[in-house]
């Protein structure tokens, strides 16, 4: 069952940030925006495919995509296979522009895959329930999780090529193979032969679309994994490094340390779930 919100706004225009509406579990239907909309917005896709229509130029919406549209771009949408279903939300604010433009939030963006990012997602269900449950102070608190939510787009958008930017099949299929696979072992030589590209042409794409070498978002995917891990009681340091695909605690450790400023047991021992 759809559920939606169009908050009437009034006094939290005094926020930085604040919901404008908000649609969880949509029936997508098709839009046709000639003159833009007067808000930035994010829609993501949970089922069927569509095509945008932007600046004359036809766009495949594929299975789970989402796209960042900012406000008043002439545009339109259309599902052109399956049950389009969809979670959206537009927004505005005094700093909103401002934040958007820091993100590199500054033009039509499409991304691939964004559906399965339950983060994404639980986090616009949590607004939706905000605004639903208080509806005196209901927006209030949702500019808090809005704001949580730009930032969180803002790093999925950073570790997947976004097909506005035209990002190659080859780095694509380099990014979905360590995504899957990443707890096993992954050369350069193998990922090469994956995207079909030579060593020195991924590294540009990845430096490129990522400003890191391909080996480096390996190793970010593995720690973002064993960080996840390492919230359980029960799943050890060493554990936690052996299930992600490093072969000894020891590098382990040296790499959590350069990217989280502690160790892995310091980071268990603030984070684990189950602590008392």
């Amino acid at each position: 069952m759809p559920h939606i919100s169009y908050p009437v706004i009034g006094t939290e225009q005094i926020l930085p940030y604040y919901v404008c509406g908000i649609g969880i579990d949509f029936c997508q239907n098709n839009i046709y925006r000639h003159e833009g909309y007067p808000y930035p917005q994010f829609v993501i896709f949970t089922s069927g495919e569509g095509e945008m229509l932007l600046n004359n130029k036809k766009i495949a919406l594929r299975s789970k995509s989402a796209f960042f549209m900012p406000a008043n771009i002439p545009h339109e949408y259309h599902c052109t296979g399956g049950e389009w279903r969809s979670h959206w939300i537009n927004f505005s604010g005094r700093d909103t522009e401002k934040l958007l433009v820091s993100l590199g939030f500054t033009k039509p963006m499409i991304f691939n895959n964004a559906a399965d990012d339950e983060r994404l997602i639980r986090i616009l269900r949590k607004i939706y329930q905000t605004m639903r449950n208080d509806a005196l102070y209901g927006n209030y608190y949702a500019s808090g999780f809005l704001y949580q939510f730009i930032l969180e787009i803002y790093k999925y958008s950073r570790k997947i090529p976004s097909f506005s930017d035209e990002a190659p099949d080859g780095l694509i299929s380099a990014i979905e193979f360590i995504d899957k696979y990443y707890s096993e072992k992954i050369t350069m030589a193998k990922l090469c032969k994956i995207s079909d590209l030579s060593e020195a042409h991924l590294c540009r794409l990845f430096k490129k679309h990522f400003e890191m070498r391909p080996m480096e978002y390996l190793n970010k995917k593995r720690i973002q994994r064993a960080k996840e891990l390492l919230t359980l009681s029960y799943i050890s340091v060493e554990s936690a490094a052996a299930s992600v695909g490093f072969e000894t605690p020891s590098y382990f450790g040296r790499l959590f340390r350069r990217y989280e400023g502690c160790t892995p047991s310091e980071y268990k021992k603030i984070n684990c779930a189950n602590k008392r």
